[in-house]
């Protein structure tokens, strides 16, 4: 995985681009090592990520469902939010 960052990295500053390596986050187990340009990663653990199925099926609708779920309830959150400010 560092080799694809490293390639990013490198074909980004052909364009001018560069990474922020401070707000970057590796999905890690705890204790795991990190090496290269994402040693500089905050590593975040793999609960905090619901990952969803990378093929079409009953798991992706459904993990997509949840998704879809979530937010409308930040849509809803916020819009009532918003009316406590005005």
């Amino acid at each position: 995985m560092a080799s694809d960052v490293l390639t990013v990295v490198n074909k980004g500053k052909e364009f001018g681009l560069s990474l922020n390596s401070d707000k970057g986050e590796v999905i890690a187990k705890n204790g795991a090592k990190m090496s290269g340009v994402i040693s500089s990663f905050k590593p975040v653990s793999m609960l905090l990520y619901a990952l969803c199925p990378l093929s079409a099926g009953p798991a992706m609708d459904a993990c997509l469902a949840i998704r879809c779920a979530h937010l409308l309830q930040l849509i809803i959150f916020f819009s009532y939010s918003e009316l406590d400010f005005v």
